[in-house]
């Protein structure tokens, strides 16, 4: 039958069925039963709401996530299957050996305009033995298991396991389910639960992210007595800890008057104490178990219990009410009034007090200015390929509602691997035409060439097109042929090459004229892993049909480095282009030759960097954050050393005034980049400013190692990875002083690190 038949008909047959029945029971007067119908018909018509999702999708919008346009990609959708799913009440513990891998339920994918069975989903049977109920320690990630180690505090009972009959076997310590229960308790609940509960109620202590240890992320009050046992004295702290964003004391203010309201209205209206008691419940700890998410989430996840927070803020207003109930009966009723009324104002004013500097996000423009630099580091009709969410959404946002660099197509390389974008790709989007992508749906289509192995069984180097007509082909001689009868793609070579249309290069200016004969006619390369995503082999795939006529730029030379591509990029701003130029790098630091003149124009002229340098504008972690991984003040650095390998003495000088009036210290703190540009103030004789910048990043070190050292030693066990990681940047600031002959720096750094630790 035609495609979507059997959703019509599903849809025809059901709202038959649901009118009938309800006229049915009406007409019988059928009360208990025409009510239930009527509520499920009232559950279905809010249900379909979710067709709007269908309706945006099958209008092909720019940004089509998931492209839910038929019923399996909005099943899956509304399943949020691309997180996959994890053990709920029962389920196998981290180190479960695997037994068997059984396929279950199909997965269905339009093709040639049916439905089409492409892929199965896989179910995992492990140990017996190695299965407990309400599983939370599932995950076998090692960062994962570390995690569980230490807040299950886990020692395990001793398990023989025997993987061959051959074999004498090995003793695996599986946890205890105290140990489990105990890990749920610590961390689950303590650490991504109440933790979050503390921060809106008691205070916290800043906005960085925490994994654990006593630095970022805990929940403070103010008080002492209740802070210094948790997380250690705070009489020392460094100045600038004191300032870091999302530093909020409330004193326990609020918590305090929502326990009165709690017990107050527990003793009065114990029924509708449970309705709040409900809600608060199920809005909080019910999602915690719910969601049993493993350890090392990518961001914090307070917002998922926003209405657990806001049940507890009823309570809060009832502890006002109690306060005056228990007054009024002890003093005149406008005595109480004045009192309860004090004691009501002081929680929200110690609130605003604390929380408006870092809630104040007026003239805070980052995301936007680096997606615009990120934008206006490309030549026309770029494509430019980002890593993650907070590297392609403000792209995307420039794009659809500014109208900003619309010839450029962002490819989202984590979204790639996925058979829905790389047809979205396929399609022209703004005045970005079509992706060169010319493989046919089926030959990526979900299930099919997720994984290519790329073999050492070929020394040689082969040309990139044909490696990629080998991939795609159908042929079962290009297939390995597993035991279990199960096909892999594959590749016998890590080794390839490009050639390169010098002409062409030229001409649409990939490459300047004056750099003609830095060029090479073919371009080889070497894959560093043994094997490639879907999305790494389609970005080879773009890059090959490409054929130089668009230029191709990453925002990161870390995911063109996994492709091997590293020797032949060029820094152009935030991005790094590919150009047919070899220029081989150290390190990720130094990645990507430089045109000068090219990244010049960008950085000085065009780039904007609105707010970052207003004493006025509050920026928080993250966007401190985002700077330091755009490399930002690092990209200055760079273009000044080159035009001082250049002689250029002078505009270098101009660069390295401009990095320092847009990313002061005081606003962009020192970090890792601030030692070479120390170095490049050096070699553009800013002797001055260069030793400034090294003692204000050496009193900031020191303040902290300070510090540190004055923690009693059951703290001191957290941060003494931070204060070694201290002592090497200090020690690398009195090289660099003293490469440069000035040696009082690294006097100055020595006595005040003896007297700190001693």
């Amino acid at each position: 039958m035609a495609y979507n038949s059997g959703f019509l008909t599903y849809v025809v047959l059901l709202s038959l069925v649901m009118a009938l029945g309800i006229w049915f029971t009406y007409l019988r007067k059928k009360i208990l039963l025409n009510t239930i119908l009527l509520s499920v018909a009232v559950f279905l018509i809010g249900y379909s709401s979710y067709s709007m999702v269908v309706i945006r999708s099958l209008a092909n919008p720019p940004m089509n996530q998931n492209s839910p346009d038929n019923v399996f990609s909005l099943l899956d959708y509304l399943n949020r299957e691309q997180y996959g799913n994890h053990p709920l009440f029962y389920g196998q513990y981290y180190n479960a050996p695997e037994k068997q891998r059984v396929e279950t339920t199909p997965i269905y994918a339009k093709l040639n305009d049916r439905y089409e069975i492409v892929q199965r989903k896989v179910k995992i049977k492990y140990d017996s033995r190695f299965y407990t109920f309400f599983p939370r320690m599932y995950s076998d990630a090692p960062s994962h298991v570390e995690i569980y180690k230490a807040y299950g505090d886990i020692t395990g009972r001793p398990v023989m396991v025997v993987e061959d009959d051959n074999e004498e076997g090995s003793i695996l310590y599986k946890p205890t389910f105290f140990e489990n229960m105990r890990f749920f308790i610590n961390y689950q609940l303590g650490h991504m639960y109440w933790r979050y509960f503390m921060w809106n109620f008691a205070g916290r202590q800043n906005d960085i992210q925490a994994d654990g240890g006593i630095l970022n992320g805990n929940w403070i009050s103010g008080i002492p007595i209740f802070d210094a046992p948790r997380i250690g004295p705070q009489r020392n702290i460094p100045e600038h800890f004191k300032n870091d964003a999302g530093r909020n004391r409330y004193f326990m203010l609020p918590l305090i008057l929502g326990l009165f309201g709690l017990f107050w209205q527990m003793q009065r209206d114990v029924k509708y104490f449970w309705v709040v008691m409900t809600l608060f419940f199920m809005t909080g700890i019910a999602i915690v178990i719910y969601l049993n998410q493993t350890p090392l989430q990518p961001r914090e996840r307070d917002y998922a219990y926003a209405g657990s927070f806001y049940a507890f803020a009823i309570w809060i207003g009832l502890g006002v009410a109690a306060i005056y109930d228990i007054l009024s009966r002890k003093i005149p009723a406008k005595a109480a009034a004045v009192f309860t009324l004090l004691c009501a104002l002081s929680a929200p004013v110690i609130m605003a007090q604390q929380n408006w500097r870092d809630h104040d996000r007026s003239g805070r423009y980052t995301a936007r200015d680096v997606a615009f630099n990120y934008l206006n580091s490309c030549a026309p009709n770029a494509i430019l390929s980002t890593v993650g969410d907070n590297d392609t959404f403000p792209l995307w946002y420039l794009q659809e509602v500014e109208g900003i660099r619309t010839d450029v197509r962002v490819v989202n390389l984590m979204l790639l691997n996925a058979d829905w974008y790389i047809n979205q790709m396929k399609q022209a989007v703004y005045d970005s035409p079509p992706l060169p992508v010319t493989l046919p749906h089926e030959k990526y289509i979900r299930g099919t060439r997720e994984f290519v192995y790329a073999l050492n069984y070929y020394q040689d180097t082969i040309p990139l097109r044909n490696a990629l007509h080998f991939i795609g082909s159908d042929d079962p001689n290009t297939k390995l042929l597993l035991e279990s009868d199960v096909e892999l793609n594959y590749i016998i070579t890590r080794n390839f090459s490009i050639p390169v249309d010098t002409e062409k290069v030229i001409s649409n200016g990939t490459v300047k004229p004056e750099d003609a004969a830095l060029m090479i006619d073919t371009m080889f390369f070497r894959l560093p892993s043994s094997s490639l995503t879907k999305g790494e082999w389609m970005v080879l795939e773009i890059i090959a049909s490409n054929n130089w006529e668009r230029p191709v730029y990453w925002t990161s030379c870390r995911h063109s480095g996994t492709l091997g591509l590293d020797d032949y990029l060029q820094l152009e701003g935030l991005t790094y282009k590919l150009v047919p130029i070899k220029t081989s790098s150290e390190s990720i630091l130094n990645t990507g030759r430089i045109d000068s003149d090219t990244l010049y124009e960008r950085l000085m002229n065009i780039f904007i960097w609105e707010g970052i340098n207003n004493p006025n504008v509050w920026l928080d972690s993250h966007h401190l954050r985002t700077l330091s991984v755009v490399r930002a003040r690092h990209a200055y650095t760079r273009l000044a050393m080159q035009l001082l390998d250049e002689n250029k003495t002078e505009r270098a000088s101009e660069v390295l005034n401009k990095a320092l009036e847009l990313f002061p210290a005081s606003k962009v703190r020192y970090d890792f980049y601030s030692l070479f540009q120390a170095e490049a103030l050096y070699q553009a004789e800013m002797t001055d400013i260069a030793n400034a910048e090294l003692i204000g990043y050496a009193d900031i070190l020191l303040s902290e190692i300070a510090y540190y050292y004055s923690l009693p030693p059951v703290f001191f066990d957290s941060v003494q990875q931070q204060a070694e990681l201290n002592v090497e940047l200090l020690q690398r600031i009195i090289e660099i002083s003293e490469e440069f002959g000035q040696m009082q720096i690294g006097e100055y750094i020595a006595k005040i690190l003896s007297e700190s630790r001693r």
